[in-house]
């Protein structure tokens, strides 16, 4: 099955709709903002730090669907989407998707992505980059997640490294990333959004919270300074900032 048969969009976006927005917290070191909606068929909040002199924001979603006779049950619910002017990036960590800047001649005038992938479970750190020009990477650090549907098992003992550990187990939440045109699944002649969705399947309530970092190098930086996030103190992000 090609992609234009198997990407078709049916979504109610939050995006789409209207939330109220206010500030919660404001002082020299960060802001707070918090966004909330109850939209036709799901209730969302988001809640953003933005912190001043570094680059770094700490992002916690949370999602709950709300079936109604106006909003049947969906499929999937998408926890947070994360879509971004694709700019310089070409390429998507994990799996190093992206077909990259190529010539029409190579791909046709109209291709309908630029490189996309699904994966059953939410790996510690996700990033946009450009192999070519490391100098300027956004990455998506996950810190916690909440399933307030997921099973209680204990995790495998021999896994003890946190910037190591999946941050979910399969089928507990889903990642879509990719890039793609003006519109999803439809032809396009240029990268126009790059996006990471992290997808609750099945359904149910689910809360995340990570951290979006934008520095120079790839993944591996990533997981280092995701490492150093979940070790550190309040104290630390502070002495940062200053």
């Amino acid at each position: 099955m090609t992609t234009d048969k198997f990407i078709v969009d049916d979504f109610v976006w939050q995006r789409d709709g209207k939330a109220t927005v206010k500030v919660t917290e404001r002082n020299p070191i960060w802001v707070t903002v918090e966004a909330k909606d109850k939209g036709n068929g799901f209730e969302a909040t988001q809640r953003r730090r933005i912190f001043a002199n570094i680059p770094l924001v700490e992002l916690t979603a949370f999602a709950k669907p709300r079936p109604s006779s106006h909003a049947p049950r969906p499929d999937e619910l998408v926890v947070l989407e994360a879509r971004f002017d694709a700019r310089w990036w070409t390429k998507s960590f994990p799996n190093f998707v992206g077909l990259g800047d190529k010539p029409p001649e190579v791909y046709g005038q109209q291709i309908v992505h630029f490189g996309w992938r699904i994966g059953d479970w939410l790996p510690p750190v996700l990033c946009l980059f450009n192999p070519n020009d490391l100098t300027e990477t956004l990455s998506l650090l996950v810190a916690e997640f909440d399933d307030f549907m997921a099973r209680q098992e204990p995790r495998p003992p021999a896994i003890s490294r946190p910037a190591q550990l999946p941050a979910s187990r399969p089928h507990e939440l889903w990642v879509r990333q990719g890039f793609w045109g003006e519109q999803r699944g439809k032809p396009a002649m240029e990268r126009r959004y790059a996006t990471i969705e992290i997808v609750a399947v099945p359904l149910r309530p689910v809360r995340l919270r990570l951290w979006l970092w934008l520095h120079e190098g790839h993944h591996q930086q990533a997981r280092q300074r995701r490492q150093q996030m979940l070790h550190q103190n309040g104290a630390a992000i502070i002495a940062v900032a200053r």
